[in-house]
């Protein structure tokens, strides 16, 4: 994994936000120095902390530590064992707006669709361009229009009328930008998932855990 695919979602219990941040990111006066499998390092104020993410793999200790650095804070749960507040095919919400979801069940979907040319057209068609207010021929992002392949979209949150600004802090500005998060997902490239929605007319974030 390079440097600049190393991700990782912290949660800023204070303002109640969510943040998909790479190695070099920074956040008010704390800065992102790395990244790992377990940990991210921050440093602040000439000061580095160890964050330990709570999404790590199932061989690591049950409680790791507490770490606080900033406005930040870690959560001294793994994914894994937060209560589901429901569940479905795809995983369970383990949020109000975040969800644990099986790459299996997910992949067992996707091949389901692409070998039924009629739910791949109902899944395609469901996301329509939205013209950018500011440009006159620019996309600034695909707004959710259900109409008949709903199944996903309704199991992880999604609802009609809902208007995808970004994904994982990239403007959904084209297709090709959709095309790609698949493609990321599919090659096992991708295990977090942020979206910046507009519904009806606030904004929100819906965050997806892939194990």
């Amino acid at each position: 994994m390079d440097q600049a695919s190393r991700r990782a979602i912290l949660d800023d219990l204070r303002e109640q936000k969510q943040h998909l941040l790479q190695e070099g990111d920074s956040i008010a006066d704390v800065h992102v120095v790395g990244i790992f499998q377990d940990r991210m390092v921050l440093r602040s104020g000439g000061r580095e902390e160890t964050l330990w993410l709570s999404f790590h793999s199932r061989d690591t200790e049950d409680k790791p530590e507490l770490r606080q650095t900033g406005a930040a804070e870690a959560t001294a749960l793994r994914f894994e064992d937060m209560p589901a507040l429901e569940t479905n095919r795809f995983g369970k919400r383990i949020g109000e707006n975040r969800w644990l979801l099986d790459r299996m069940a997910l992949m067992d979907y996707y091949q389901e669709v692409m070998e039924d040319p009629e739910r791949l057209t109902a899944a395609l068609m469901a996301m329509q361009p939205v013209p950018d207010e500011d440009e006159d021929t620019g996309i600034g992002g695909f707004v959710l229009d259900m109409m008949g392949e709903n199944e996903l979209y309704e199991a992880t949150g999604m609802q009609n009328g809902d208007v995808v600004r970004m994904v994982n802090s990239m403007p959904m500005v084209s297709g090709a930008r959709a095309a790609y998060f698949i493609k990321e997902f599919v090659n096992e490239r991708l295990s977090a998932v942020v979206l910046d929605i507009e519904r009806e007319g606030q904004a929100e974030k819906l965050i997806y855990l892939i194990r």
